[in-house]
């Protein structure tokens, strides 16, 4: 019965998929009598004979959405897939970056690691408050310990489900217990709607502007345009694309537009309908010099659309590329809201303006940094700090942040667990970002980042020669075999 379950959901999601199909653009036209309609048919009469001769009820919504996310699943596209309706309202958000809540970054120990003695291991704690967000009105602050949230105490509940109670319909109220040094009071605060922050920024030392994107949503070059609003100069600028893993393409272009003039082209999409084939072009609408130079950051991590922006940037002499190989996934999806759930189908692919495919390819960078790689034991070892609460220990014996601090915390870490002074670091400023603002501000750790730090290195001996970046590759740039293309190819 099993084995005929699952034959029936396969065959049948042509049906249940094609029966909308004409609500979607990108479908073709079907004509009557053609294979498609004869296969309906076939499969419609199946449907109906198991409709009237199962022995048990059916749960047609189970069935629909299993049928649905076979079909698709059999086009062995590992970007074409149905999202249900239990998970189209998380996808939606991590589209739109929008949502309904007060706008934290929150932490909480599990239960199996809370220590009666420490606080701050049995209640939330704030990190990062989003600003001008609901809790930053209410007077939420950085390091703060949520202990009740609506009368219920936190004590038990993961950070999974504390985070589904401070969300909530906009303009509706929730009552937070805040527990902040000796004081313990209330807060009301308001829900309204966030958008979740996908850009950070800090200036650095001699006019670098660094930036980071985290993925793109449908705000995310709003966000970019606003982090140059609050600078007075930019006299050159790092965009840190690592471990990006793209999202909203018309978001990624619209931030190409800030940094190039108008008339420059973006990609070329290619479709299966070759009258859909479109060149985009940027626009004008550049918020800083276009001679500041410019370096884009990525690794293996950065894939999609923040791949399109990188090559953008590059193949029109506006910034060079230092790190690892970029992902490689050159392709881009349709989706469309299709009754309580969502189709995300692959219908183009891209290539630069140059004519350069990424697709199970990548990018090369210009200046290849690698990440060093960590061996299994440092792994291991780097968990069991976390885990043992070392880290946390450290933290709370040394409150006040600065790099000093830190480093005196990977020395005194490394002895007992054995790490990357880079891996260690990474722990102890996590930790730091739950209590203190400041380390919440500073987001550019060269010191503790090969790829950061040769990026800097390229700016400042451009800059000090009032050079071009360009102009430095070769000074910067090692050796690197040729790339495996039939490999990455068939990955």
């Amino acid at each position: 019965m099993k084995k005929f379950a699952i034959r029936l959901a396969t065959a049948l999601a042509l049906f249940c998929m094609t029966a909308q199909a004409f609500a979607m653009n990108s479908v073709l036209d079907t004509y009557e009598g053609d294979e498609i309609s004869q296969t309906m048919s076939d499969l419609e009469r199946m449907y109906r004979f198991v409709d009237s001769n199962f022995l048990y009820d059916i749960d047609r919504k189970k069935v629909y959405e299993a049928m649905a996310t076979a079909m698709l699943d059999a086009l062995d596209d590992r970007w074409t897939m149905y999202i249900s309706s239990s998970e189209s309202e998380q996808y939606e958000e991590s589209i739109t970056g929008k949502y309904s809540g007060v706008g934290i970054i929150l932490s909480k120990s599990s239960v199996q690691n809370q220590k009666s003695d420490d606080e701050r291991t049995l209640y939330v704690q704030v990190g990062t408050v989003f600003r001008g967000s609901p809790a930053q009105r209410a007077g939420l602050v950085t390091g703060d310990l949520i202990t009740e949230i609506d009368g219920q105490g936190v004590l038990e509940k993961t950070a999974t489900e504390c985070s589904k109670m401070l969300r909530g319909p906009r303009g509706t109220k929730v009552i937070v217990r805040v527990r902040r040094g000796n004081l313990e009071f209330e807060l009301d605060i308001i829900r309204d709607e966030i958008n979740t922050p996908t850009v950070e920024s800090e200036m650095l030392p001699g006019g670098v502007f660094y930036i980071r994107i985290n993925q793109f949503t449908q705000s995310t070059s709003r966000q970019v345009r606003d982090e140059f609003r609050n600078i007075d100069h930019v006299n050159s600028i790092i965009l840190d694309l690592r471990s990006n893993g793209g999202g909203d393409v018309n978001s990624c272009l619209a931030v190409a537009n800030l940094f190039l003039e108008g008339g420059n082209v973006l990609i070329d999409t290619i479709s299966k309908v070759k009258s859909r084939n479109k060149t985009h072009y940027s626009s004008a609408g550049t918020i800083v010099p276009t001679d500041a130079n410019m370096v884009v950051l990525i690794n293996k991590g950065t894939a999609s659309a923040a791949e399109i922006l990188s090559v953008a940037l590059r193949d029109n002499g506006r910034a060079i590329l230092v790190g690892e190989k970029s992902y490689g996934k050159g392709v881009m999806q349709y989706t469309s809201q299709y009754k309580d759930g969502i189709v995300n189908v692959t219908t183009a692919e891209y290539v630069s303006g140059s004519g350069r495919k990424v697709n199970k390819i990548g990018l090369d960078p210009d200046v290849s940094v690698s990440e060093a790689e960590m061996k299994d034991d440092e792994v291991k070892n780097a968990i069991e700090a976390q885990k043992s609460g070392a880290v946390h220990d450290f933290v709370r014996r040394n409150p006040k942040y600065d790099i000093a601090v830190v480093e005196k915390g990977i020395d005194e870490l490394i002895v007992e667990y054995p790490a990357p002074r880079k891996a260690l670091a990474s722990l102890l400023l996590m930790e730091y970002k739950n209590t203190s603002e400041r380390a919440n501000n500073t987001i550019a750790y060269p010191m503790y980042d090969e790829v950061l730090k040769t990026a800097i290195d390229i700016i400042e001996r451009a800059n000090s020669t009032g050079g071009s970046v360009f102009d430095f590759i070769g000074e910067f740039q090692t050796q690197q075999p040729e790339p495996d293309l039939e490999k990455a190819a068939n990955d």
